[in-house]
């Protein structure tokens, strides 16, 4: 039986690395039937077969987006970089770790860039999108760059089945699959971020 995390898991005393735990133990369930699936069936973006990489729907759902907005949006990818020397499993709760560290504690690290399409995010499993003409994050008095304006966290595809499991996690946030991100999306901003506390 499919294991569903809920907030109450993890309210009442849980600690980060239980909540960690659970977070890795749905991504993992989820990694295997997008394996499954995309080996079986290959992978789809709008009802059309797109090979058998789940994690090339969101090229083509940033590819989608119009010169204008695509040129006033900031993005950073999540995991795609897996640092060498992790186990088989570390590496691959890679991604979810990092997206949780992220999330609650507003620290980004590494390079920000426009969500054009191209391939410089296309292979993330998570990727951070700005509100529209806002940066995306900014360096605090400390030296470290911070999460500041995040619209949405765009979840590629191999983990689109814990789009409601993130939602219910982190209910402030904005979690959409490729799908569903279009020009008329980044009409509305979100709020200035705030880390979410556990």
């Amino acid at each position: 039986m499919e294991k569903i995390f809920s907030v109450s898991e993890s309210s009442g005393g849980g600690k980060t690395e239980d909540i960690q735990a659970i977070l890795a133990d749905r991504a993992k369930e989820e990694r295997k039937k997008s394996w499954d699936s995309s080996i079986l069936d290959g992978a789809y973006y709008k009802g059309e077969r797109i090979g058998n990489n789940a994690n090339a729907k969101a090229l083509y759902g940033l590819s989608e987006l119009s010169e204008h907005v695509a040129e006033s949006l900031w993005a950073h990818g999540v995991g795609s970089h897996v640092p060498n020397g992790l186990t088989l499993e570390q590496s691959e709760n890679f991604p979810i770790h990092v997206l949780y560290k992220i999330l609650t504690t507003g620290e980004l690290k590494g390079d920000v860039g426009r969500p054009d399409g191209s391939q410089l995010y296309a292979d993330a499993p998570f990727i951070l999108i700005s509100n529209k003409d806002e940066d995306l994050a900014e360096d605090d008095s400390s030296g470290k760059y911070m999460l500041k304006n995040l619209r949405a966290v765009l979840v590629n595809g191999q983990y689109e089945g814990l789009i409601p499991d993130l939602k219910k996690l982190f209910p402030g946030i904005s979690f959409v699959s490729s799908e569903e991100i279009n020009d008329s999306f980044f009409d509305t901003k979100a709020p200035i971020f705030k880390p979410v506390v556990m």
